[in-house]
């Protein structure tokens, strides 16, 4: 059980969840079984069975393919679900479905508009943007002269302390 759930994620990269879902049981479950703690019946043994059979063929014929072959969707279902659910037909005849859903490609289309930071720095770079200064504020010369004895009367001196904390 060990041997045949390593190989189908050695060769495909799923999780252990997901060939756990191909063979209609949780990854608890799986790894029971793998364990030794439970047994699998019959039909479930098949499944996984039929799914390293699969994961085989179609790493021999399109080596490199067997994750996205079966992941990809197909009438909203992938590959696992079709094994999970006991349509081994389908399972079998995975090339079929591969010809029935398209192919997706992904490419990088780049933005043709510009950046919001570069209209602020072609005008910085031309010279017509300054850099804000913070503009000063100016008091009146009294806001700054205090006489000493009302400021005595606002913050009286604390006591001094004779000796430090903890020491008499």
């Amino acid at each position: 059980m060990q041997r045949l759930r390593d190989e189908i994620a050695r060769r495909t990269r799923l999780t252990r969840e997901q060939i756990a879902r191909a063979a209609g049981v949780n990854r608890r479950s799986m790894s029971a079984w793998v364990k030794g703690d439970a047994t699998p019946s019959v039909e479930k043994l098949k499944r996984l069975q039929i799914l390293a059979d699969v994961v085989r063929d179609i790493d021999a014929t399109e080596p490199g393919r067997s994750t996205e072959v079966l992941l990809s969707r197909s009438g909203g279902l992938d590959l696992l679900d079709h094994i999970a659910a006991g349509r081994l037909t389908y399972a079998r005849a995975w090339q079929s479905l591969q010809e029935a859903a398209p192919s997706v490609t992904v490419t990088h289309r780049r933005s043709t508009k510009r950046p919001l930071h570069q209209n602020a720095l072609d005008a910085y770079l031309k010279g017509e943007l300054q850099p804000f200064g913070r503009a000063t504020t100016i008091h009146p010369e009294s806001d700054y002269q205090q006489d000493l004895s009302i400021a005595e009367r606002l913050m009286p001196d604390e006591p001094v302390r004779r000796s430090r904390r903890g020491y008499r």
